[in-house]
């Protein structure tokens, strides 16, 4: 039962799982080296480790050596759905999710206790993740997402055992100075932890390591938005109003604390809940702050829901209102499948619309993509035209009414309702 990696490879292990005294007299170490970062464990042939007991499932588990952005470097076991389980310390792991094995610590495999096949974990002089303050109050679990800059993963925290999401930034964007995408996480942590609204995602912690971050939100396991426009290809009418109903109503809380977006777009609208529907805006890495009065200039977001004044009219400065034409460009895509413009945002396709939409939704869609932001809409005007009116009355046919009796009691107590002239 010799690992291929202990066989073939010459070099010194970074780590080694040594059998327990205990464990079936035929049972071999298995090395872990730096790289060949997978080690695949179980009783079929084709495994990196073949172990031959009955207790191991015929592709039991899959042990990794996962190099964070700093160079450390951390062992993360991966049941694959085994009858009998794997077990580290004695605590059952997840099926299919990153269960982090620290230095010293006991792995069995098909058997919780003082079975036939277990192993301590042995590593060297070049272990340091272990000191890692987010990896001693939570587990990290499946990919999620991945961005230019960042991947988002299911994680569970130790104490309570309660499901997030966890953003880790990644590259090399954490040096001591000097670093614009330093500040870019500070700022984006920053205007997290002052949101609380019902469509926005809630911020639960934020833990900053040597050169990577890890902000812990709410998980959607439902998706985002985008999954439920190709799912059906298109919304209808009533769906597409509520989401833009509470999305709208999300910016108008951003923009009245002095915060823009920047890139409101569907794969950044999760889905809370899809029958009733409930969103959450989410993804603020592009967000900033911005004063009553003041200009932004930076060139970013995603070109499809970008504004023209962010980038084809040169010389010009722009404010909050480019989030409206995001919602509007985001509600062009709910409604007819397609993005609303090809060469320019001059040329916006209305015909593509749906030919049975309301004059009211029509008009919304134009008003929202108003190549002037001066003749934009804003997020507290939006909700005052008679297509996002028409959510509050009782015969919407998507109106929940446990989500409007969420929006009137939380309104109550936040002051979303009542507030004073938009900034």
């Amino acid at each position: 039962m010799l690992s291929d990696h202990e066989k073939i490879t010459e070099s010194e292990p970074w780590a080694v799982l040594a059998p327990l005294p205990k464990s079936t007299p035929l049972l071999s170490k298995i090395c872990l080296f730096e790289d060949r970062p997978i080690t695949r464990v179980g009783r079929n042939l084709a495994n990196d480790v073949v172990i031959s007991d009955k207790t191991i499932d015929p592709f039991h588990c899959i042990i990794r050596i996962v190099q964070w952005p700093d160079g450390t470097l951390d062992v993360a076991v991966t049941d694959m759905g085994s009858k009998l389980g794997s077990f580290i310390n004695g605590v059952s792991l997840d099926p299919l999710a990153y269960s982090w094995l620290k230095n010293g610590a006991v792995l069995t495999l098909g058997s919780k206790r003082n079975g036939p096949v277990g192993f301590r974990l042995i590593v060297g002089y070049k272990q340091r993740m272990f000191t890692s303050k987010f990896a001693a109050e939570y587990s990290l679990g499946m990919l999620i997402g991945k961005g230019g800059f960042s991947s988002v993963y299911e994680t569970r925290h130790l104490a309570t055992g309660t499901k997030f999401a966890v953003k880790v930034m990644r590259g090399n964007p954490f040096p001591t100075s000097g670093s614009t995408t330093m500040a870019d996480a500070v700022k984006e942590v920053g205007i997290m932890k002052t949101l609380d609204h019902l469509n926005i995602v809630k911020f639960q912690a934020v833990f900053q390591e040597r050169r990577h971050i890890f902000i812990v939100l709410e998980l959607f396991p439902l998706g985002n938005l985008l999954s439920v426009i190709e799912a059906r290809r298109r919304l209808e009418e009533p769906y597409a109003q509520l989401v833009t109903y509470q999305v709208n109503h999300a910016l108008m809380y951003l923009h009245h604390h002095g915060v823009a977006h920047r890139d409101v777009k569907p794969e950044n609208i999760l889905m809370a809940s899809i029958e009733p529907v409930l969103v959450k805006l989410s993804d603020f890495g592009l967000s900033t702050w911005v004063a009553k009065g003041a200009a932004l200039e930076s060139i970013c977001g995603t070109t499809e829901y970008m504004a023209p004044e962010i980038e084809h009219i040169p010389g010009i400065s722009y404010d909050t209102k480019v989030d409206s034409w995001s919602l509007g460009a985001t509600l062009f895509v709910m409604l007819a499948g397609e993005f609303p413009w090809t060469d320019s945002p001059r040329n916006i396709q209305f015909d593509l619309l749906p030919a049975h939409l309301s004059d009211a939704a029509r008009e919304f869609v134009e008003r929202l993509l108003e190549y002037d932001p001066v003749n934009r809409l804003s997020p507290r005007e939006a909700l005052c035209h008679s297509w996002l009116i028409a959510v509050l009355l009782p015969d919407h046919v998507y109106s929940s009414r446990d989500v409007l009796e969420n929006f009137r009691g939380y309104d109550k107590e936040k002051l979303v309702w009542s507030l004073p002239n938009e900034p």
